[in-house]
């Protein structure tokens, strides 16, 4: 599953999350190309929380 960059609608909770460069920013031509028919080379990989989330871990460490 792919979006577009900012979300069309907010969503909650956790998860993890790529991003992919598809431009045409000259240091990035490479990764673009990789990129062009699959996304297969993330330029960034993350995840996200819920809020209060790192507080209570760090309370149970």
């Amino acid at each position: 599953m792919h979006y577009s960059l900012p979300p069309s609608e907010t969503f909650t909770g956790a998860g993890l999350y790529l991003l992919y460069y598809t431009g045409n920013f000259p240091p990035y031509t490479a990764i673009a190309q990789a990129n062009s028919h699959n996304l297969s080379t993330p330029i960034y990989a993350g995840k996200a929380v819920p809020s209060g989330w790192r507080h209570f871990i760090s309370q149970v460490i």
